[in-house]
């Protein structure tokens, strides 16, 4: 099975403004995209936030690309967003704690079953080549 990590922007009630399903996408990061920047950019106003897969098992957390790239984008819209991880079997949502300087796990999941179910199948169901 092909697996790639795909994403989900969303607004401030948890549904979806746009799928983005990356082009020449990897399992293991989802690349840059002016496209996606636009998509932020034209929505910051009702954001919410970005989930995405990490199309494995277990517990998701965010890796080094990204919090860099949580850091980036909400410097660059000037507000704070949710970013649900979401992997085959388990979602943990973090966002960024001034009080111990980091991306923190919080309690609570914005996006619902649905869309869960929906990022998993389209990190499983597209094919490479």
């Amino acid at each position: 099975m092909n697996v790639i990590e795909v994403a989900v922007v969303f607004d401030t009630n948890g549904q979806p403004i746009q799928w983005y399903i990356p082009p020449n996408g990897s399992g293991v990061y989802i690349p840059d995209s002016r496209s996606l920047w636009d998509i932020l950019w034209e929505n910051r106003d009702n954001l919410g936030g970005v989930a995405h897969t990490h199309p494995f098992y277990g517990q998701p957390g965010p890796s080094e690309t990204d919090v860099t790239t949580f850091s980036a984008v909400e410097r660059g819209l000037g507000k704070q967003l949710l970013w649900p991880i979401v992997t085959f079997n388990e979602i943990a949502t973090y966002q960024w704690d001034a009080e111990i300087g980091a991306y923190a796990r919080i309690i609570g999941n914005p996006l619902g079953v649905v869309l869960i179910d929906r990022l998993r199948e389209l990190s499983k169901e597209v094919s490479h080549g």
